[in-house]
């Protein structure tokens, strides 16, 4: 976090952060990730040279005990399909802008097809979402991360 924080802040950045606000409007939240957890999944030779994918949940819970069951649920479909978490609630600083979530839940995945495996799976749809919807609410997007090839 002090090293994002740093980034935003620093004189490296502050050029491009002029020319980005002017040219349009974004919302910036610094997010405290979670330890590195290796996933036990191998990735398809094809899936290493695309781009990952990403699930982000922005998440207001009401019922933390039922939650927990809903996050023991998804922890075998997230792994079926190759993902990890990168980011589960923790400290989280809104720096610019007027969204402020909740709580953040960031997955991780080999590309986006296996991000939108996961969610649209049986198991996601069929069972998880519904004790998800049970007990918060929120928003989740998928998105393709950055590729240099």
């Amino acid at each position: 976090m002090d090293a994002a924080r740093a980034f935003y802040a620093g004189r490296e950045y502050s050029d491009c952060k002029e020319i980005r606000l002017a040219s349009g409007s974004s919302n910036v939240v610094l997010v405290q990730g979670v330890e590195d957890i290796a996933s036990s999944n191998p990735v398809n030779p094809q899936e290493r040279s695309s781009a990952k994918g990403y699930v982000v949940f922005d998440v207001k819970i009401y019922d933390m005990k039922r939650y927990q069951d809903f996050m023991q649920c998804i922890k075998p479909t997230i792994e079926a399909a190759g993902g990890k978490y990168l980011v589960r609630g923790g400290e989280h600083e809104v720096i610019e802008g007027d969204w402020n979530p909740d709580r953040l839940v960031v997955f991780e995945f080999p590309s986006v097809n296996n991000a939108e495996a996961f969610y649209f799976s049986d198991t996601y749809q069929g069972g998880a979402k519904k004790i998800r919807d049970e007990c918060s609410s929120g928003k989740v997007v998928v998105v393709e991360g950055y590729t240099d090839a």
